[in-house]
């Protein structure tokens, strides 16, 4: 647990600096009224949808990698892993 809040800290800055990065290139780079008429032209159901499908991807391959990491770690091979993940 210690190391997970460690390495965490050690990526913060890095993630801030990637938002820094996206913000400046899309100064640089997209002209923003018109990336503004293009948010309003959006269908806001199918963009919410969109956001959580992703976001519950997201969540489903975080748990999958855990409980394929947790049954590999244990002594298993890969295939016990898999066997534990998929249930056949």
């Amino acid at each position: 647990m210690l190391e997970q809040k460690k390495l965490l800290k050690q990526a913060f800055p890095f993630i801030i600096l990637g938002l820094l990065a996206f913000v400046i290139y899309l100064l640089i780079f997209v002209d923003i009224n018109e990336m503004l008429v293009t948010i309003k032209q959006a269908d806001l159901p199918l963009f919410i949808f969109a956001f959580a499908s992703s976001v519950i991807e997201m969540i489903f391959f975080r748990v999958s990698l855990a409980v394929l990491s947790c049954a590999t770690c244990n002594g298993y091979n890969i295939s016990k892993g898999v066997y534990v993940f998929v249930g056949k």
